[in-house]
């Protein structure tokens, strides 16, 4: 799935974000898109594999 996701141009990632947001709700106040992308590619893909 992590590659998946790295193979996105910016516009599918913003996808994925707007889907995310609408699947988990919005909390008011909080800003889900961008505490979403602070995260984005901070996982080595070492990591990802070993959580596969």
């Amino acid at each position: 799935m992590a590659e998946n996701l790295d193979a996105l141009d910016r516009a599918g990632k913003m996808e994925v974000l707007d889907l995310s947001e609408r699947l988990s709700g919005d909390a008011p106040g909080r800003d889900t898109r961008a505490a979403l992308l602070a995260y984005a590619g901070a996982i080595p893909a070492e990591d990802l594999d070993l959580m596969k």
